[in-house]
């Protein structure tokens, strides 16, 4: 009996992902890694995307310079990847959203997002995703909606994947126009482990103490949980299938009331006598925080090694006293294949072992998570940190965003550089750029996301880094930057 031979990436449909049983066979390596979309940030307008009433547009782009305008009536679009070379992973995807205007009683139709397997004749074989981003959410124009979500895993005759995106009319069309930008779809190591993650059966698979099912509102689907003050929630979910050590993503969107109370969202391992034996990821969102967001906000961070005695995960989300509730979705459990590679991602500790110029960590209690953040000084700045990644994979970055104050903010641009064992820089893995307004809302953080292209075969090093520019004007503003995330996702 044998683990699976994911570790140097060969494909083998006869392996039983969840005992690692596998009989080796020959085949090709798993190449393909990174994000399976052309043109996903539309700076190349439409090219690659087949649409319908959609155009492309750049009056407000959340990265780079264009978005993706779904227009007033029945507009869809999709795009075809090929699976031959990502060893029948699922896929995570990620967008953004915002409706085009920013006025009142603005209305927009629903949005359907679907990921549809295929086969070598093109025909549909199966659904690896379906769901719903209700019109209440796609409505919300306080603030941008970062989406998070994994697929299914692919059918063996699996050749190509279809992500499609399609909207749905109202009865006044006027204002039912909806931006897409930023959008992902890379192989991830597991399907989402976690049972009723969007809360559709109610409570149904989560312990909880002072909390209820929610049906109105979703972040996704049709109910959310709430929780209330001094509220639980929680799910246990078997590891031991998984090879000792392993890390996991957790990704969830939550949304506070006035004044609501905190929230703590944790990672705790279990031995097989139930036991508590460690703590894999450990999240304080401050609920004055939450208190300004006026949209869900999404997070994704990614545990410890679990240690070897670790037979379950127990995510854990606990509110402390405040106010009003608390509304938590979408919860999204996944084994990936390291920990978060950052030292100090959310600025807990100062700058170390981060290296700057023109920025302050400083503490908040507005903080998008923990009790400090980092702020790039309105005349420009940058910080960056160097971490060993391996040669032909491919990392998910990750982090909150947040304009301090009305003026000019200048140009953000979030880049992996890859190192060789001299530390020369020998090509950019990704380059994530925000401009100026991109994020037209005060004080209201923003998740962007972003998966490199493979690691070249001499690279050693990958080198996160942000840097801003000056502003135009006499108004100027800074920005904030916290909880990093750098973790290799296959």
């Amino acid at each position: 009996m044998a683990r699976c031979c994911e570790e140097n990436f060969i494909c083998n449909p006869r392996c039983n992902e969840n005992d690692f049983i596998c009989k080796p066979i020959k085949t090709n390596k798993c190449s393909k890694c990174g994000n399976l979309l052309e043109n996903p940030s539309f700076e190349a307008g439409l090219t690659g995307w087949v649409t319908n009433n959609v155009s492309a547009s750049v009056e407000k782009p959340f990265e780079g310079t264009a978005t993706a305008r779904m227009g007033q009536t029945a507009p869809s679009m999709f795009q075809d990847v090929l699976l031959n070379k990502n060893c029948r992973k699922p896929l995570l995807l990620s967008f953004e959203i915002l409706p085009s205007l920013i006025e009142r009683d603005v209305v927009v139709g629903n949005l359907i997002i679907e990921v549809i397997w295929l086969n070598a004749k093109g025909d549909v074989i199966g659904t690896g995703l379906r769901t719903l981003i209700p019109a209440n959410r796609t409505s919300e124009n306080r603030n941008i909606l970062t989406f998070v979500e994994i697929t299914d895993m692919p059918p063996d005759n699996a050749v190509k994947a279809r992500l499609q995106f399609s909207k749905g009319a109202r009865a006044s069309n006027t204002t039912n126009i909806l931006d897409i930008d930023n959008v992902i779809l890379a192989p991830i190591n597991t399907i989402n482990l976690v049972k009723n993650s969007g809360f559709e059966l109610g409570l149904t698979n989560w312990t909880f103490t002072n909390a209820f099912p929610h049906f109105r509102d979703s972040y996704e689907g049709t109910a959310t949980a709430r929780l209330l003050s001094d509220g639980t929630l929680l799910q246990n979910i078997p590891i031991n299938s998984f090879m000792p050590n392993s890390s996991f993503l957790l990704s969830f969107a939550v949304i506070g009331g006035s004044n609501p109370g905190s929230l703590r969202a944790q990672v705790i391992w279990l031995n097989q006598l139930g036991a508590p034996i460690g703590t894999g990821l450990d999240l304080f969102i401050n609920g004055e925080m939450l208190n300004d967001q006026s949209n869900f906000t999404t997070y994704v961070d990614v545990t410890k090694a679990a240690p070897d005695n670790a037979v379950t995960a127990q995510i854990k989300f606990t509110s402390t006293p405040g106010q009003n509730f608390l509304n938590i979705d979408k919860v999204i459990f996944a084994r990936v294949r390291s920990r978060n590679l950052l030292e100090n991602p959310s600025f807990e500790n100062g700058l170390s072992p981060w290296t700057g110029e023109g920025v302050n960590v400083i503490q908040s209690n507005e903080s998008y998570e923990g009790n400090k953040l980092l702020t790039i000084n309105a005349d420009g700045g940058f910080v960056f940190q160097d971490v060993s990644v391996q040669s032909a994979r491919c990392y998910l970055l990750n982090f909150g965003y947040e304009v301090l104050a009305n003026g000019s903010e200048g140009n953000l641009i979030a880049q992996v550089d890859w190192l060789d064992k001299d530390g020369r820089q020998i090509n950019r893995g990704l380059s994530i750029i925000i401009l100026e307004k991109s994020v037209p809302f005060v004080g209201r953080w923003v998740t962007y996301l972003g998966v490199t292209e493979p690691a070249p075969e001499n690279a050693v090093k990958a080198r996160i880094q942000f840097s801003k520019s000056r502003g135009i004007g006499d108004t100027l503003a800074g920005i904030d930057i916290d909880k990093v995330v750098f973790a290799r996702l296959v």
